[in-house]
């Protein structure tokens, strides 16, 4: 593995593109925060007698949190990828070893069924290249992976049962499901704002020198 003191001039250093992925982050975050108060105030609606007025209301605000949500979904994915595979990009300049070509960074996410653990493989090749991959946070980049499968999985329970509800009391317990998938959805999305502030902290090390835009990834 190359010392942090040499220069690497093949290195891309992942400033910009870190920057905007945490922001991206960041927004999920908070926009999940909201859809869970959301959640709760359709489950409470869907357990008393409500009004007419009461439920459009409800159906208006939770139709454009999942409008944003979808939206922000799009934007997200774009810069985290484009940041995911510059980082992967910069696996062997590093002195790590790719297992698959750089194409995998972004196709590997939109493959059926192998998009289950292929990203996670990619991720595991960026960590290893960056950090000790022996080191306790390691466990952390595994249990991201897990809960941003588990916040899908549940997510899409939850349309399921929208969809194929017809009484009250389906669409409360779609409420229930929604609100835990955007509750696992914030956890996954903060150990993602981590991982993505510490791959390029080490890269920018490893790379040596570009300590400012070291210290503008971290500050974002």
């Amino acid at each position: 593995m190359a010392s942090s003191n040499e220069s690497r001039p093949d290195v891309e250093v992942l400033g910009s593109r870190a920057r905007w992925a945490q922001v991206a982050l960041l927004v999920v975050v908070i926009v999940d925060l909201v859809a869970v108060g959301s959640d709760y105030a359709e489950y409470q609606l869907l357990g008393r007698e409500y009004t007419l007025d009461e439920a459009n209301a409800n159906d208006l605000r939770q139709g454009l949190i999942g409008i944003v949500q979808f939206l922000l979904l799009i934007a997200t994915a774009v810069v985290f990828i484009r940041w995911f595979k510059r980082a992967y990009e910069n696996v062997e300049p590093l002195g790590g070893r790719r297992r698959y070509g750089t194409g995998w960074a972004i196709g590997g996410w939109f493959v059926p069924i192998l998009n289950l653990w292929r990203p996670k493989q990619i991720a595991n090749d960026i960590w290893r290249a960056t950090e000790d991959e022996r080191s306790d946070a390691s466990s952390l980049l595994t249990l991201w992976w897990v809960l941003f499968l588990l916040s899908n999985w549940i997510s899409n329970m939850g349309a399921r049962l929208t969809w194929s509800g017809d009484t009250a009391d389906d669409l409360q317990a779609s409420a229930a499901v929604y609100a835990a998938a955007d509750s696992i959805d914030v956890a996954a999305a903060i150990l993602a704002i981590w991982i993505v502030r510490t791959v390029t902290r080490g890269q920018t090390s490893r790379a040596g020198g570009a300590t400012g835009d070291l210290e503008l990834a971290g500050a974002a």
